[in-house]
């Protein structure tokens, strides 16, 4: 169900241009000062005159930028906008948190958990977050203790009189994995490719392996239980809905499988496993041209930065031999602006550290799947995991290593 709420920002427009030290500028009406005009500070101040001129707020209960320190002592950030009610006694209380971001800033987990934080000092219980292109609105419900999507923003005599709401139940929105009997119909297929996890160019040799083994990725029931091997310790794993980036600009959006890893040292850090179809393009500006082939993408929060560390390309990089499906890679990487590095070194480098991924062909293997059957947690999905999460961490030891010598 689409929770997006059509709010046309065209209709608030920015109408004086003021300058500043050379910068443009835009009148803020709340404060009452310049402030340099950038893509959030147009998207906040123009969700400002929806609320004063759509939803009817007095300006006089609007507030921009609130530090929480006014709530809580020592709590860090500022609120974009909070919207005020005023109580019997004549005192302020917050009743809606909105968070702005620029129109190119997608609208991802962090952001929910940036108003989140906000709100969980604020106890207003109603919160957006905006981009301007996608608004969404959620309320939360003390009986249920959570949010919940709801259809319409009322205008501000409404919200204070009855504050009721419609809630949009998630339920309807909980993907479930299909049936392994319909594991390849048409159905499925469609679906899976309406979710851009199957690449347009992708030999349909392939799609057994790519909706179980995305299918096992995505799917909500299957939880691994903390283990460790010789080279991990994974503490806890879920799902998430981000963006990872990459050197040459690609961004890849949607759900991840996260898995938690924890050290000899007690830190920890989240590596970030999905599955994508790649753009097909034709005379693109950037990326050129490129079929449409279906990418295994694993990402690494390393602490101050996220990044891809591996973008497999799983047309080129498995083998099938009936039901059974291996990965591998060749080691081809790039060292951020540098170029490729030579894959004999990575090689090399990836046998030094983890000489049991290397075959004799001097390919780095992942492992094998059997797909004539459901993909679960069991001990060859565990050692392609526990494989592709060293392989990519080896993958950024070995990018540091060049750049150090740099």
């Amino acid at each position: 169900m689409d929770c997006n709420i059509n709010i046309d920002f065209n209709k608030f427009s920015i109408e004086n241009t003021y300058y500043r030290k050379n910068k443009k500028c835009i009148f803020d009406p709340i404060r009452e000062i310049l402030i340099v005009e950038t893509p959030e500070e147009i998207i906040r101040q123009k969700f400002v005159r929806y609320l004063m001129e759509e939803l009817k707020v007095p300006k006089n209960k609007i507030e921009i930028e609130v530090p929480m320190t006014h709530f809580k002592k020592g709590a860090k950030g500022r609120a974009d906008i909070v919207v005020y009610a005023e109580d019997k006694e004549g005192c302020l209380f917050p009743l809606i948190v909105v968070e702005c971001k620029a129109p190119d800033v997608l609208l991802i987990d962090e952001v929910w958990l940036q108003v989140y934080k906000y709100d969980d000092i604020l106890q207003s219980g109603f919160i957006i977050i905006t981009n301007g292109g996608f608004n969404y609105a959620a309320v939360w419900d003390e009986e249920e203790k959570k949010y919940f999507y709801i259809e319409e923003l009322l205008d501000y005599e409404q919200l204070l009189k009855e504050k009721e709401f419609k809630f949009i139940q998630e339920e309807s929105d909980v993907w479930k994995r299909p049936d392994f009997k319909n594991l390849l119909s048409k159905e499925v297929i469609e679906k899976f490719d309406s979710f851009g996890w199957i690449g347009e160019d992708t030999n349909k040799s392939l799609y057994p392996f790519i909706i179980n083994f995305t299918g096992f990725l995505q799917d909500p029931e299957i939880r691994c239980s903390p283990f460790m091997t010789r080279d991990l310790n994974v503490v806890d794993d879920g799902h998430r809905y981000t963006s990872f980036g990459n050197v040459a600009g690609g961004n890849w959006v949607g759900d991840y499988r996260y898995f938690i890893l924890k050290d000899n040292e007690g830190n920890n850090q989240i590596i970030s496993i999905s599955v994508f179809g790649s753009l097909k393009c034709t005379d693109h500006p950037r990326f050129g041209n490129r079929k449409g082939h279906t990418t295994l993408v694993v990402a690494i929060d390393d602490y101050n930065k996220r990044h891809n560390s591996l973008q497999l390309n799983l047309d080129k990089y498995i083998e099938v031999k009936g039901n059974k499906y291996k990965i591998w890679h060749d080691g081809t990487l790039t060292v951020g602006k540098n170029g490729a590095a030579k894959r004999k070194e990575v090689i090399e480098f990836i046998r030094k550290q983890a000489p049991f991924m290397i075959d004799s062909n001097d390919k780095i293997i992942f492992g094998t799947l059997d797909c004539s059957k459901e993909i679960h947690w069991d001990d060859d999905t565990k050692k392609i995991i526990n494989n592709l999460i060293v392989y990519s961490i080896l993958r950024d030891d070995f990018r540091k290593m060049k750049q150090e010598k740099q």
